[in-house]
């Protein structure tokens, strides 16, 4: 994260604490924003097709995460948990979309686009495989 970062963006944002094993949000959910840690580390489980929680990501100090759900207004695809005392910041979909609004039109056609393909890529890799 640039240096100075968190002492200005935290300012307009709403700083979250949470415990350890404490849920930020669950697989289904409607997105209220992405996240970026600022102390500690999340872990991201999405359920199996038996049932089973499967560790499927983890995101820790300067990371973001639950950016795509917010980037396209999808439900969750994981659950987050903190897996330390953790630090996080809201990023509230207004808080992206006034930033966008300003955006020159080609960069914001070339976000979407890149948030399209990795999207694409996610299902792709999540689809089971007939081989």
């Amino acid at each position: 994260m640039a240096p100075g970062f968190s002492d200005r963006i935290d300012k307009v944002l709403d700083r979250r604490l949470y415990e350890r094993g404490k849920v930020i949000y669950n697989q289904g959910d409607e997105s209220g924003g992405a996240f970026i840690v600022l102390k500690g580390r999340v872990d991201m489980f999405r359920k199996a097709p038996d049932g089973k929680q499967v560790l499927v990501d983890k995101a820790k100090d300067g990371q973001m995460f639950g950016e795509l759900a917010l980037l396209q207004d999808r439900k969750r695809a994981v659950t987050a948990v903190a897996n330390d005392r953790t630090e996080l910041l809201l990023v509230p979909y207004s808080f992206l979309d006034k930033k966008l609004q300003k955006v020159d039109p080609f960069v914001k056609y070339w976000i979407e686009y890149l948030v399209a393909q990795v999207t694409d890529l996610r299902i792709r890799l999540d689809r089971p495989r007939s081989d």
